[in-house]
């Protein structure tokens, strides 16, 4: 590059200003991690130029964070921080604390958040009948993705946190103990692990807590599947 159209292109990215974007907002989900998001991929972070604070009544209190682990040009900060159930925050990245690979810097720009509450979710216990301590339950959401994923428990796995919505049950027999199930292999001649569905769809309640026995023998396995899920599946990727 001449050094003419070099410095045409130094102009140009000072005029230019790097956009950054993050996922907080009020409502903010407890299980959730503050991120901030770059278009493009990072070449300095001035960490001192970014702060986070709790808003207590009209009064800014610093809170301490740490940047998670990240690539050698990342494009996505992510905050370890303690925050607190129901608390308003708000980050602050001053003029120039990020800085692209082409030179390109952000202005400053606040985020806010508020935190949820406990109270805003709800509960589920999945008690299995019979007991079966090789199992894992998935919940699903209405598009058959895994929201979470627990080993089952002798008084039942524990979903908290849920959000109110419509869910479905789905679990696998763990066999080889890996946490996820395992394909069948005509290779090593193994079956895939054994897939059972909870017939019914859940409904959850802000500040609700509901038990559910899961008789998973009950019904047989190419029956349970719900409907909406099957109507689901051709949309998944």
């Amino acid at each position: 590059m001449s050094a003419k159209a070099k410095e045409a292109l130094d102009k140009k990215n000072r005029m230019r200003s790097l956009e950054i974007k993050s996922n907080a907002r009020s409502g903010f989900e407890l299980n959730d991690t503050l991120r901030v998001r770059c278009t493009t991929p990072l070449a300095t972070i001035e960490c001192d130029s970014i702060h986070l604070f709790e808003k207590v009544d009209t009064v800014l209190k610093p809170v301490c964070f740490t940047l998670a682990p990240y690539d050698s040009v990342p494009m996505m900060l992510t905050f370890i921080a303690p925050l607190k159930q129901g608390k308003h925050y708000e980050l602050h990245v001053d003029s120039a604390a990020l800085r692209d690979v082409y030179g390109v810097v952000n202005k400053a720009i606040t985020f806010k958040m508020t935190l949820k509450t406990p109270e805003d979710y709800s509960t589920l216990r999945v008690k299995l009948i019979p007991f079966e301590p090789q199992a894992r339950i998935q919940v699903l959401n209405v598009k058959d993705e895994v929201v979470r994923d627990l080993p089952a428990e002798p008084n039942g796995a524990l979903f908290e946190y849920l959000k109110p919505d419509t869910y479905y049950l789905r679990m696998f027999i763990d066999a080889n103990g890996d946490g996820k199930w395992t394909t069948g292999s005509w290779d090593e001649k193994r079956q895939p692990e054994t897939v059972y569905y909870f017939k019914e769809a859940i409904q959850t309640k802000s500040n609700w807590d509901f038990e559910e026995e899961w008789d998973f023998l009950a019904v047989p396995q190419l029956e349970a599947k719900p409907a909406d899920l099957i109507k689901a599946a051709p949309q998944k990727k």
